[in-house]
């Protein structure tokens, strides 16, 4: 199953704070990434050679990027591990999927 999606969102982290809160929350590694496109993100892969997350900054939010493409139980696990765990541990106020980034 291929699961492609966004989710724009505020926390009182910077980029930094939120990459430390992350790790500290596990279960993945979250590093610091630079691209033109996106300028300096977050990134981690939650599924090995199938599931990479993204973090970016847009003007007054940021944008959580998601693409997984596993079974569904892992796709279901990796998004439940997202909203019951870690947008939570960084005190985020989800304010609702946008487009996302492949």
């Amino acid at each position: 199953m291929k699961a492609v999606a966004a989710w724009r969102f505020r926390c009182p982290y910077t980029r930094e704070g939120m990459r430390d809160r992350l790790n500290a929350l596990g279960p993945w590694r979250w590093s610091d990434r630079d691209s033109d496109r996106l300028g300096e993100y977050l990134s981690t892969r939650a599924i090995a050679d199938h599931g990479m997350i993204k973090i970016f900054e847009e003007p007054a939010h940021w944008v959580l990027n998601v693409v997984l493409d596993a079974e569904e139980t892992v796709v279901k696990a990796t998004l439940d591990t997202l909203f019951q765990q870690l947008l939570p541990g960084l005190e985020a106020t989800v304010l609702g999927e946008t487009d996302p980034w492949e």
